[in-house]
């Protein structure tokens, strides 16, 4: 996901370099919550103790090669989190920015 990108799409690109620093920081967080809530969501519960212990060491490599192999729209899955995100980001901004 480049934050960039979508801060330019919501017209946050504009803000201070510290206001988008914690708008990012917001926003990352929020989206690895919502992803890790449909993960848990599908994975048995011997695989969400897999996915801790992968997790906690931290192997990037590891853990999305677990993820891919245990949820077979892994990849699919992560991009609908992430433009249903951006598209709920999208609303949010235009109802405090006044409806534009």
């Amino acid at each position: 996901m480049d934050v960039q990108s979508i801060l330019k799409e919501l017209g946050l690109d504009t803000l201070p370099e510290k206001d988008q620093n914690k708008i990012i920081e917001a926003m990352t967080i929020s989206l690895i919550k919502r992803i890790n809530v449909e993960i848990l969501e599908r994975l048995s519960e011997e695989d969400k103790d897999t996915f801790d212990e992968i997790r906690e060491r931290g192997d990037v490599e590891e853990f999305n090669s677990f993820l891919r192999s245990k949820i077979d729209d892994y990849d699919e899955m992560l991009e609908r989190v992430r433009d249903e995100f951006k598209e709920e980001m999208k609303k949010n901004v235009e109802e405090l920015s006044g409806g534009k």
